[in-house]
């Protein structure tokens, strides 16, 4: 099985197998770098995940790829934005900047005349920003 490493902090790794995201617990995991059964399959992305981030305060996984997946770590709650096929948004680079609050993500959005636009999102209520 081949992994995509994609985000980590101290205490979580996300990775991906093909269309599907996992989230690995560092901190009851015995291998860092293969599958385990603990291992917790958080998503699955049509046409595989661009990127991901782990929010610097540890509370959200946030992929980037068609669509945009938010997973809340503490209540395994997940959120599918942008994936709909009369709706789809192809996104890239998720990150946080220092500048924004900690509930904010930016990414950028492939557009239909092939321009590239970045969005800010909020977390929470799931707004979203044009930015450029």
């Amino acid at each position: 099985m081949e992994l995509r490493y994609l985000a980590e902090s101290p205490t979580h790794k996300v990775y991906s197998h093909a269309d599907y995201v996992y989230l690995k617990d560092k901190t009851i995991c015995k291998s860092q770098t293969d599958y385990e059964e603990s291992d917790e399959n958080i998503a699955w992305i049509y046409g595989e995940p661009d990127s991901a981030i782990i929010t610097l305060d540890g509370e959200y996984v946030v992929i980037a790829g068609c669509g945009i997946v938010i997973y809340n770590i503490r209540t395994a709650e997940i959120v599918y934005l942008f994936d709909e096929p009369d709706s789809t948004e192809w996104t890239e680079g998720v990150y946080q900047n220092a500048i924004d609050d900690v509930v904010h993500v930016r990414f950028n959005v492939c557009t239909d005349n092939n321009n590239v636009v970045t969005k800010r999102l909020n977390l929470k209520s799931h707004d979203i920003e044009v930015l450029s």
